[in-house]
């Protein structure tokens, strides 16, 4: 037991030490201007890689509201086709409270499952989430069950829905970093950015409305209100449980960000927070800052990892985080809790650091 606990300690000392080495190549975070937020949960990540650039209360768990749907719309798209005809139940359509977000849907309403998409995300319509979830799934239960499995694929492990649309429910909750994750896997789809990124919509009539109807988008980067170049994708969500919550994915270059912002008291909170991470994420953190990680097959070929230049807050030298460019479980220490070796280990500026494969039981990298 003693040469255990010496050994653990070596191993720390070691880490620490390698902490204060800088990388001469990174910009030092002194002359980064680190973003004060007014959101009570955030995070900022690399599209590519999945790097967390900027982390607030991220791993906190939130109620979503209806950036639940992102969810929704990813497993819409990659299990039904566009062009697919559902019809609205009575379940789909009076589930839902009567004030809450809808385009009228009547019971034994025939739509495509694009018209669904479209007027889910413009306008977060809550009916047609729940059309589109019986649609793949044969009923609302059975699609939460299928929201929760592909979350945990994308490694959103602290998430947990329980319906399409994110409508209060003490179980519905996840969190900045899982929300990311999910994100991070929708914008590999063309149509998804495509449809998440309309701010109007004209949807046909059906045979049960004989007029069009028309979708405006609140979400005031899509509408105009809030102008930023770039943005590929956005959700916005609310309900008096969650507060305001926002995902939004932006491209400069070649650079894709992704940023999420949850528990804002003001719909204005929330979009400010998210121009001030992308600016940090663009203006400072530049692409040299920012190295490749390891593939999967570097990484079963070696018994050591590197993991290098990581641009980070300098306030403190260790401070409560994950390494969330890639996502190491847990090594089990002799009195039984699960932890890492290096789980709560902040790196200060730029720092090299080696980590044994053998310190984790399992070592998984999130590559898109």
């Amino acid at each position: 037991m003693i040469k255990k606990k010496q050994g653990k300690y070596l191993k720390l000392l070691l880490i620490i030490f390698l902490f204060l080495l800088l990388d001469s190549k990174v910009v030092s975070a002194e002359s980064v201007a680190y973003p004060k937020l007014k959101s009570e949960a955030a995070v900022l990540m690399d599209a590519k890689t999945g790097q967390v650039l900027y982390k607030k209360n991220m791993d906190k768990k939130e109620y979503p509201a209806s950036i639940t749907k992102i969810m929704t719309g990813l497993i819409a798209l990659e299990q039904g086709h566009l062009n697919d005809t559902l019809t609205m139940s009575d379940n789909a359509v009076f589930s839902i409270e009567r004030d809450s977000s809808n385009i009228a849907l009547d019971v034994g309403e025939k739509i495509t499952l694009e018209q669904a998409l479209y007027g889910m995300a413009i306008a977060s319509a809550n009916d047609a989430a729940n059309g589109i979830a019986e649609f793949i799934a044969g009923d609302l239960e059975t699609f939460a069950q299928l929201m929760n499995k592909r979350a945990k694929e994308l490694g959103a492990f602290s998430t947990n829905f329980t319906n399409a649309n994110g409508l209060p429910n003490l179980n519905n909750y996840t969190t900045a970093y899982d929300m990311a994750l999910i994100m991070r896997q929708a914008i590999k789809m063309s149509k998804f950015r495509e449809i998440f990124t309309e701010d109007r919509y004209e949807m046909s009539p059906t045979n049960k409305q004989k007029d069009i109807r028309y979708f405006n988008n609140r979400n005031d980067f899509l509408n105009g209100k809030y102008e930023y170049d770039g943005i590929i994708a956005s959700k916005i969500g609310w309900t008096p449980e969650a507060q305001h919550t926002l995902v939004t994915a932006a491209k400069k270059g070649d650079r894709e960000l992704i940023v999420v912002v949850m528990k804002s008291q003001n719909s204005d909170d929330k979009y400010e927070d998210t121009m001030k991470l992308f600016d940090y994420g663009f203006d400072y953190l530049t692409k040299n800052s920012l190295n490749e990680f390891p593939s999967k097959d570097d990484i079963r070929n070696t018994n050591n990892i590197t993991i290098y230049n990581r641009l980070l807050h300098n306030d403190l030298l260790c401070k409560e985080t994950f390494l969330n460019s890639c996502c190491i479980d847990f090594y089990n220490f002799e009195n039984g809790q699960q932890n890492c070796l290096v789980k709560n280990i902040f790196l200060r500026n730029c720092q090299i650091f080696h980590l044994s494969v053998s310190d984790c039981l399992h070592l998984r990298y999130i590559i898109g």
